[in-house]
């Protein structure tokens, strides 16, 4: 058994020695740091507040090698203690049947009026995620409210 272990790890030590002479071991530990292929992400959100709307922006990435499409539908939640919690739904939102489209590789700014779907929210940390192809998405952001002088 002893012998077996060793000469596995002699194997092991001689193969990373190889890659690592040869620039491969480096190429191999890079891309591994990369994001991996074939995601759908998003970032950068903001959420803005006026004229009684309140309004989320954020990007979404297709990194996939396929078409993607989302429409209109989603969820929030909002942060209450250590979990995030629905929110609820106006009585009759106003979903619309938009369907986007996203070509592999590309992104896109998404922007959605919260309030034609929720009462006004709340200060708070809250949630929003939809289905983007197959991928749940989501984007955290906070609501400050000013106080009225």
């Amino acid at each position: 058994m002893k012998r077996k272990l060793s000469q596995l790890l002699s194997s092991v030590l001689f193969w990373v020695s190889l890659l690592f002479a040869t620039g491969e071991l480096q190429k191999i530990l890079e891309k591994l740091k990369e994001k991996p292929a074939g995601t759908v992400r998003t970032d950068d959100a903001e959420f803005a507040a006026c004229d009684g709307k309140e309004i989320l922006s954020f990007t979404i990435h297709n990194d996939t090698a396929n078409e993607v499409t989302y429409n209109t539908q989603a969820s929030l939640y909002v942060l209450r203690e250590e979990d995030f919690i629905p929110v609820a739904l106006k009585e009759h939102p106003a979903y619309s049947g938009a369907s986007y489209y996203l070509e592999p590789g590309d992104e896109q700014r998404y922007a959605v009026t919260l309030t034609d779907y929720y009462d006004p929210l709340s200060a708070g940390i809250y949630r929003y995620v939809k289905t983007v192809g197959n991928t749940a998405v989501d984007v955290d952001f906070s609501v400050t409210k000013k106080r009225k002088k």
